[in-house]
């Protein structure tokens, strides 16, 4: 649910799930779905490496839709991400989920702070909010 794995979507297999039928409405505020795709499906089971698949590879080009982004837009578009996958876990009151999103969100404006030195999250007082209200869930 927390998104801590990487998994190339060209290579995940997953049931016919309900809700992938109905889609999330928080997916229309995301670029890359990836994540959040593999957030959802966690609510419904593990997951399982399979060694005997064969490796894929993804071509990166500079028109691809992540690799033509700057940093700042990358950073601002992971953001993004974990907030609008925090609110869906908060709508379907998935409290592992709400928590796991709540600590990327606190993680990524440590990030930023310690990155630009800004004076919207100066000494990380917005970054040690959203770690508190995280904090808040029980696993």
């Amino acid at each position: 649910i927390g998104g801590s794995t990487f998994i190339l979507t060209m290579s995940m297999l997953f049931r016919n799930l309900e809700i992938l039928r109905d889609y999330p409405k928080e997916a229309n505020h995301i670029k890359n779905g990836d994540n959040f795709l593999t957030s959802i499906l966690g609510q419904y089971g593990k997951g399982k490496f399979m060694g005997d698949i064969k490796p894929a590879v993804y071509r990166r080009h500079s028109s691809g839709i992540w690799s033509k982004l700057t940093e700042e837009q990358k950073t601002a578009s992971k953001l993004t991400s974990y907030y609008w996958t925090y609110q869906y876990f908060n709508r379907v009151q998935n409290s592992t989920g709400q928590k796991a999103f709540l600590n990327k969100i606190a993680q990524s404006l440590n990030k930023i702070d310690k990155e630009h030195n800004l004076i919207v999250i100066k000494k990380g007082i917005l970054s040690k909010y959203f770690s508190f209200l995280s904090k808040l869930f029980k696993h």
